[in-house]
């Protein structure tokens, strides 16, 4: 019945003909003439890009070495200081090592003591023997042997020494290795991601947390078709919040994204006040 209404009022509309309105000529216009238009219909704005706040760079922090994570007490949005401990992990070997080797080192300074010591009395001996020779009391035998006696406690003595050099090396090279589990932050910034949770076993130069620069004042977006902005060029970006920010062009990339079908374009924000990551923006051509 209703279907029967409508499709009744569709044909009644088709078959009714439209009233003709009469044509108002202006006084002094030529015959035939059509009035002019009231208005022209403006040209529709180009539809905005869709665009991501960014930070100028992000940076990958990863371990220097082989070990279990302890202790990973940051999360995706904390801001960091530069110097600041990310996590903490743990070497068995490597400290194990550590203390053997200087348990060690710590024999060696007690051999170059005593070496220093025996070639202090092998010094006095040649003295005391060269004087009594020199006396005619002495044996000339005697001068011989401490001599010898004070070559065989300097070469002591530097062997020892080199025992001990060689030993404190390798005491430095094994607290590097040991202070280097602590993994701080290598700028101030905000952490983005990070890819281990405590109790994993963490892999030499794998990434533990992702943190993006602290200056976020770059927007990212897609662009499809013309026009192309160039480099130089202004944009407008407009905030979630309503605040529309002032933009250059500083990148775009040279060839299609394959997954994306478009062209990526980078903008930098002309704004001292710090923007958040991640945020989405409209982007639009002009200033």
């Amino acid at each position: 019945m209703v279907m029967a209404m409508v499709m009744g009022m569709v044909v009644g509309c088709a078959n009714e003909r439209p009233t003709e309105l009469p044509v108002v000529v202006e006084e002094g216009a030529a015959p035939g003439a059509s009035a002019p238009a009231e208005s022209v219909a403006a040209e529709p704005a180009a539809p905005p890009w869709i665009g991501v706040i960014r930070a100028a760079a992000a940076v990958d922090v990863t371990a220097p070495h082989p070990g279990q994570l302890m202790v990973l007490d940051v999360r995706p949005g904390d801001r960091v200081e530069a110097g600041q401990v990310l996590a903490t992990l743990r070497d068995p070997e490597a400290e194990d090592e550590l203390a053997a080797t200087e348990a060690a080192l710590r024999s060696s300074r007690a051999e170059v003591e005593q070496a220093r010591v025996e070639l202090d009395a092998a010094k006095h001996e040649l003295a005391v023997a060269e004087r009594l020779h020199g006396s005619g009391v002495g044996r000339r035998a005697d001068v011989e042997a401490a001599r010898f006696e004070r070559r065989r406690t300097e070469a002591a003595l530097a062997r020892t020494r080199a025992a001990a050099a060689e030993r404190r090396v390798r005491c430095d090279q094994l607290r590097r290795h040991v202070d280097e589990l602590t993994i701080r932050a290598s700028h101030e910034g905000q952490v983005a991601q990070r890819y281990y949770d405590p109790g994993a076993r963490v892999l030499r130069d794998a990434p533990v947390v992702r943190l993006i620069h602290d200056d976020a004042r770059w927007v990212r977006f897609a662009v499809a078709r013309d026009p192309m902005p160039t480099i130089g060029s202004r944009v407008r970006v407009s905030l979630d919040d309503g605040t529309i920010l002032a933009a250059e062009v500083r990148h775009v990339a040279p060839e299609v994204d394959a997954v994306a079908g478009m062209m990526f374009v980078d903008a930098r924000i002309e704004t001292a006040q710090p923007l958040d990551p991640g945020t989405s923006a409209w982007v639009r051509a002009g200033t």
